[in-house]
């Protein structure tokens, strides 16, 4: 049950009983991939037999067989005096004016300022 399939990108090895496939792509998603397709047909198997259950439409109808149920409003609840949940401290905002340049990193440390036709700049290592 293991094929190699060479396609225009190079040499596969497609092993059908574990469900893999050397690029990756059916592990991947659960959905065979082209050069796994390509061992099927040339063992007149169907694909739909090689997909991952959770594309099978028993598989959905039973996720969703459940009834969601509605609830009342909330002032209709009943309060379970027990549990005391205490609220997350939130930090105040800084004070001033936000900063407005970046602060550089350490390799951005800045080298010996240069004159170049009469105008200084700053040159930046490179790290």
């Amino acid at each position: 049950m293991e094929y190699q399939v060479q396609s225009y990108r190079g040499r596969y090895v497609v092993d059908m009983r574990n469900r893999t496939c050397a690029c990756g792509s059916w592990q991947l998603s659960g959905i065979p991939c082209q050069h796994a397709i390509a061992c099927m047909k040339m063992n007149n198997d169907p694909p739909e037999r090689y997909m991952d259950d959770c594309y099978r439409v028993d598989t959905c109808k039973k996720a969703y067989s459940f009834a969601v149920l509605p609830l009342n409003d909330s002032s209709q609840w009943i309060h379970d005096d027990c549990i005391d949940l205490e609220s997350p401290i939130f930090q105040e905002k800084k004070r001033g004016p936000r900063q407005k340049k970046r602060r550089k990193e350490a390799w951005e440390v800045e080298k010996a300022k240069k004159v170049k036709k009469g105008r200084a700049y700053t040159a930046m290592s490179k790290g």
